[in-house]
């Protein structure tokens, strides 16, 4: 028994990666910790999340030990060297070519200044909430287009893609349709 001890102990000094979030909707903040599958808690302020968070870690790692499951080692903290890699398009490319030289900027300080504000006035929730209206948007236009099936088979699609697994579409359901109100309406929300 000491020895499962020594080794949680062991385990609980490791430092894994944290997410902590704020839920605007739901008025809660949300931890997770990426290495530790299914590992997440959540609490009324920041400090009740992250406390919840140590207890629900150290559960989890006690029941991965208890089952002799493999437990992850934390991930190295990434560095960003300021440099990537980004194909354009040719004509975009001389678009933006022509308007830094119009500007009198090189075109690596004007790339610099439009990702900046684009991260600054859309964020990452912005930027999810217009990647979810485009993918509604084409969900809505399948199943017009394609019949009631259609629309099951893009969730299921979608999901694989959101969350990395293989789609699991039973045979025995029946597809599931937005209510007319949201196809006819047009509302990038559904």
């Amino acid at each position: 028994m000491t020895a499962d001890r020594d080794k949680l102990e062991e385990y609980l000094r490791l430092q894994y990666s944290v997410e902590l979030r704020f839920d605007k909707e739901a008025g809660r903040w949300f931890i997770s910790f990426p290495e530790l599958q299914g590992c997440e808690a959540d609490g009324a302020t920041r400090e009740e999340a992250l406390l919840r968070g140590d207890e629900v870690k150290a559960v989890w790692l006690e029941t991965a030990l208890e089952r002799h499951q493999t437990i992850p080692q934390p991930e190295p903290e990434p560095t960003y060297s300021g440099r990537f890699m980004l194909r354009i398009p040719r004509t975009l490319h001389e678009r933006i070519a022509r308007l830094a030289s119009r500007e009198g900027v090189s075109l690596n300080a004007l790339l610099v200044q439009i990702v900046t504000q684009g991260v600054e006035r859309f964020g990452m929730r912005s930027l999810f909430t217009f990647f979810d209206a485009r993918m509604r948007k084409a969900i809505r236009n399948a199943v017009l287009q394609q019949g009631e099936g259609a629309y099951q088979a893009f969730v299921g699609i979608a999901l694989k893609r959101i969350h990395h697994t293989e789609t699991v579409i039973p045979e025995s359901t029946q597809p599931v349709l937005p209510d007319k109100g949201s196809l006819e309406g047009g509302n990038a929300n559904g």
